[in-house]
């Protein structure tokens, strides 16, 4: 499923998980974004910190 850091993704995510519980199955949570580009593009920081995100959809689901 997809979690795209707004609330409801991860409302979303916490009922998967508390189904998949349920029935014996598995949850794949995966979060992509795209990166802006072009001469108007946005400064974007490329060094995202994936150990934090990775903590926060942890988190969440707890």
């Amino acid at each position: 499923m997809g979690v795209n850091g707004s609330s409801s993704s991860f409302d979303a995510l916490r009922w998967a998980v508390r189904y998949d519980a349920q029935i014996g199955g598995l949850v794949e949570a995966v979060t992509v974004w795209d990166m802006p580009y072009g001469v108007f593009a946005p400064a974007v920081d490329v060094n995202v910190d994936l150990e934090n995100a990775q903590d926060r959809q942890t988190r969440e689901i707890r």
